[in-house]
């Protein structure tokens, strides 16, 4: 029995929202680029691993959507727009100096994953959306809505604190992810 693979056309929306990523992405390499006495810090690497976690995150979970849901309609252009306007946001605020724009940190990236939540719902109660693909999206409404709300509580909590509510917010994907390899 032979399955048919559906194609999807790629769209140029996708391609350039690629391309932001990638110049995103190659911005947080600047944060294990300083050496300190010749030494890359512990705590630079953390950095760099924590900044691509959130970016490349953020990537998987709007390609999932894509690729499963997406259309080329009006609302998922604005939506790819505005996450692209909020990663040019986000990786100007990629930097040895970050500790200075956690706050406006959080609120972008808690952005970033309020859109992503949004895209998921109307899918969700679209009346074309059928049983199997309801079930999987309730996991990423869960997922991108648990993680809005407390990203944007770390936004509203000194840094000492909100830093660890942040880096809590990504501890459920990775579960996720381990959990629903199939």
């Amino acid at each position: 029995m032979t399955n048919l693979i559906k194609h999807k056309r790629v769209e140029f929306t996708e391609l350039f929202y690629d391309l932001v990523l990638v110049f995103a992405i190659s911005k947080t390499t600047a944060l294990i680029h300083h050496l300190h006495n010749g030494i890359l810090t512990w705590s630079s690497l953390f950095d760099f691993f924590m900044s691509l976690l959130v970016l490349v995150n953020s990537w998987m979970i709007q390609t999932v959507y894509t690729n499963c849901y997406g259309k080329n309609s009006l609302f998922n252009m604005v939506i790819m727009f505005i996450n692209m306007g909020l990663l040019l946001f986000i990786s100007n605020m990629i930097g040895h100096d970050w500790q200075l724009y956690f706050h406006s940190f959080c609120l972008a990236v808690g952005t970033l994953t309020l859109t992503l939540f949004f895209q998921y719902l109307v899918e969700y109660y679209r009346q074309s959306t059928d049983t199997i693909n309801r079930k999987s999206i309730k996991g990423f409404l869960w997922m991108t809505g648990l993680r809005t709300f407390g990203v944007y509580l770390a936004a509203l909590l000194p840094i000492n604190l909100g830093i660890y509510v942040f880096r809590s917010q990504y501890l459920p994907y990775l579960y996720y992810a381990h959990n629903h390899d199939s």
